[in-house]
């Protein structure tokens, strides 16, 4: 009986020992498995990280300037300018955005635009711009190009050098003037080509409004090119205007008027339609007019007067201006003419076949309003054709007319004073001083056997 017993209780302490491993294997394993899922997280997020490479994003590079392009808030020129982008700095390039001539960038923070011509794109490393150490702004005083010329982009600005599109193009060849002087350009070519030119200023009695209007500063050269107006029925239009601007030189190229194409409809401020001009000099400073060629204008070729307000009221002639080796022909009513310009110089131009309405002269000085043409210089320049005549002396005082040569044309002095005629060459005509004009000298003058001088 104790034999059994002892076998039940070493039975029973057997299965008690059993059920105390079970229960702690199912411990050990319930937390073996917590610690398991745990430590999934992390594992999980290791394997995303290393399956996910850093992002990469488009990036811009300003390259084609000479110091920096200006940003816009929308993708047009004439929206408001955000600030300054140099040469040099990245930015981000936002892709969703589509259009042919303009990235939308991120800037400062903000969305801009810029100009796709200046931008070189490459990818990279998503990276704030800022990071690279291009400063995001220019430095406080811009070195500007002193010897580099800036060739208009037509493209950038919208012009068309087929001759077409004449709003589009007058006004992408003003903004692109004022966009290369404020890049610190001073030195303008255009790409070779034909430029058809809208101007609807039409009101002589002020100021050029439209039209290639030329900034301070700038020498343009026009050569390999032509500038036509667009044909029109305007009493008064400019195919180039300096208007109280200073510092300018203009060269080469050709300028055409619509002569031939132009409505002539008749109005009482003017019936005659003969302000068509192809250059336009108001009230303009230190200005050089070079080797242009000028033809078919309804007014003059070139004018050269003041600000359209009386002295008295504070206006103004022109001044130092140099008009010198032009060719202009076949406009209607001067080649050239002087109603408000003192210490200037018209030498060395061919004027020729001058007709339409008067008083059709190659040169014609006859200030208007209370300007004076004073200091003066005319000299050789060669004049035939002209229904008027060569040169009038009409007005003004303290001028010089000497060493031109005027063929089948004749020079007048008719209400000036104190001019000096001397040296000039006339062929087939005569000099002639009106009893109006005062202290005239005439002297040293070549004429053929078919010319004289005459007084009265």
């Amino acid at each position: 009986m104790k034999a059994k017993n002892k076998l039940l209780s070493l039975v029973f302490a057997i299965s008690f020992l059993l059920c105390v491993i079970g229960i702690q294997m199912i411990l050990i394993s319930s937390t073996n498995a917590e610690g398991e899922q745990e430590s999934e997280t992390p594992k999980s997020e290791t394997t995303v990280q290393a399956s996910n490479p850093p992002a990469v994003q488009t990036v811009g590079k300003i390259v084609k300037c000479k110091n920096y392009i200006y940003v816009y808030k929308s993708a047009s020129l004439s929206s408001k300018k955000l600030g300054k982008a140099v040469k040099g700095a990245e930015y981000v390039i936002n892709t969703d955005f589509k259009s042919g001539k303009w990235y939308k960038i991120d800037y400062k923070g903000k969305t801009g635009y810029v100009r796709k011509y200046y931008v070189s794109v490459s990818k990279k490393p998503a990276e704030s711009p800022e990071q690279t150490g291009t400063p995001a702004e220019p430095p406080s005083e811009t070195p500007k190009p002193t010897d580099g010329w800036y060739t208009v982009d037509n493209a950038a600005f919208g012009i068309d050098s087929t001759g077409a599109n004449a709003r589009a193009t007058t006004d992408g060849i003003n903004n692109a003037l004022r966009w290369a002087k404020e890049q610190g350009y001073n030195k303008i070519k255009f790409v070779p080509g034909t430029y058809m030119i809208q101007c609807k200023w039409n009101n002589r009695f002020i100021q050029p409004t439209d039209g290639i209007l030329v900034p301070s500063g700038l020498t343009l050269d026009l050569t390999g090119s032509t500038f036509s107006i667009e044909p029109n029925g305007y009493a008064a239009y400019c195919v180039f205007a300096i208007v109280n601007s200073s510092n300018i030189t203009i060269k080469g190229g050709t300028i055409i008027g619509d002569v031939g194409k132009h409505k002539y409809t008749a109005s009482k401020d003017s019936p005659t339609h003969e302000w068509g001009f192809g250059i336009i000099v108001s009230a303009g400073t230190d200005v050089t007019i070079k080797g242009v060629t000028i033809k078919k204008t309804t007014g003059d070729g070139i004018i050269l007067e003041g600000s359209y307000d009386y002295i008295r009221n504070g206006g103004r002639e022109s001044s130092n201006v140099r008009i010198t080796g032009c060719d202009i022909s076949d406009c209607r009513r001067q080649g050239i003419s002087v109603v408000g310009a003192v210490n200037s110089e018209i030498d060395n131009n061919k004027i020729y076949n001058i007709s339409g309405t008067d008083p059709q002269y190659g040169i014609d000085v006859e200030p208007e309003l209370d300007y004076s043409v004073t200091g003066l210089k005319i000299h050789s320049n060669t004049i035939y054709g002209c229904s008027g005549g060569a040169i009038s002396c009409c007005k003004g005082a303290g001028y010089e007319a000497y060493s031109n040569v005027c063929t089948g044309n004749n020079m007048l002095a008719v209400f000036c004073s104190d001019v000096k005629i001397y040296k000039n060459t006339i062929n087939d005509s005569f000099i002639r001083i009106y009893p109006s004009a005062t202290n005239v000298t005439v002297a040293e003058n070549i004429l053929d056997d078919k010319s004289w001088i005459y007084n009265g």
